[in-house]
């Protein structure tokens, strides 16, 4: 299935000492359509991407040209050196506009709801680099589907009277539309291959921007058997932007002989 459009190349999207990102490439936008279980609807409202779609980052396409956070995140992932290819299709998403821009003002999150996803993301003790959860391919090439639920993040009189609308495609009449209400606990799980780890960063990408009073207020997320403090996330967050101060030492990470880095399974296609 992804011979036809080759895999996301192991390297970050700009070469070194660039001054600003690339645009995103046809074939990165292909791949995100292809490797996606919804193709390209938009992920919480269905729609179909004709009607004013976008192609989304999960993790900000702007933190490619921050290198310290990259290096970090690399380190952590247990990948090589500038390796880390912010448009890879595990970090990418189809939303319409609105949806889009309430993601990017965090109005709106999404959080992994299986249980065992989130006890190795978020354990007691954050994963070193050799333990990072690895989440490659099945042996037919296929990505794996993850599910996550929509979060309020903000909780205003504009967030309560903002419905969203959900497409069902073999629905007839009136039944095609559903709508959803504040606090949205009844919005139908997401299936997506994003990544988990990359929704874990992007929410505390977004709680990195409160206070710490405002990030106790809001407490936690449950929903199942999972249930997720939003002051851990901060944490998972600040633990990724850690680069330790010897990691050139650490030749499986940095290698400055100009060999290629090999792939990293479940992170670059």
């Amino acid at each position: 299935m992804i011979s036809d459009i080759e895999v996301t190349p192991h390297k970050r999207v700009q070469e070194q000492g660039a001054s600003k990102l690339p645009e995103l490439t046809n074939r990165a936008r292909l791949r995100a359509a292809v490797r996606s279980p919804t193709g390209n609807r938009c992920l919480v409202e269905n729609f179909p991407f004709a009607r004013g779609g976008n192609l989304c980052h999960v993790l900000p396409r702007s933190v490619s040209m921050e290198n310290t956070v990259m290096s970090a995140i690399e380190y952590h992932l247990g990948m090589k050196f500038w390796t880390f290819n912010i448009d890879s299709s595990s970090n990418l998403f189809h939303a319409g506009a609105t949806i889009h821009k309430m993601l990017d003002d965090g109005l709106f999150a999404f959080l992994p709801i299986c249980p065992e996803v989130v006890e190795q993301l978020l354990p007691d003790e954050f994963p070193s680099r050799r333990d990072f959860p690895k989440f490659p391919d099945g042996p037919d090439g296929e990505p794996p589907v993850f599910q996550y639920a929509l979060v309020p993040l903000k909780h205003d009189l504009e967030i309560q009277r903002m419905p969203i609308f959900r497409e069902d495609p073999d629905g007839e009449g009136p039944q095609r539309l559903s709508v959803y209400h504040y606090p949205f606990t009844d919005f139908p799980i997401i299936s997506s291959n994003i990544l988990p780890h990359f929704v874990l960063l992007r929410l505390g990408f977004h709680l990195s921007k409160l206070s710490l009073g405002e990030i106790e207020e809001m407490g936690s997320f449950s929903r199942g058997d999972v249930k997720i403090d939003y002051s851990t996330v901060l944490q998972f967050w600040l633990h990724m932007l850690f680069l330790p101060d010897n990691y050139e030492a650490d030749k499986g990470f940095y290698d400055d002989s100009g060999a290629p880095s090999p792939p990293h399974d479940g992170q670059g296609v």
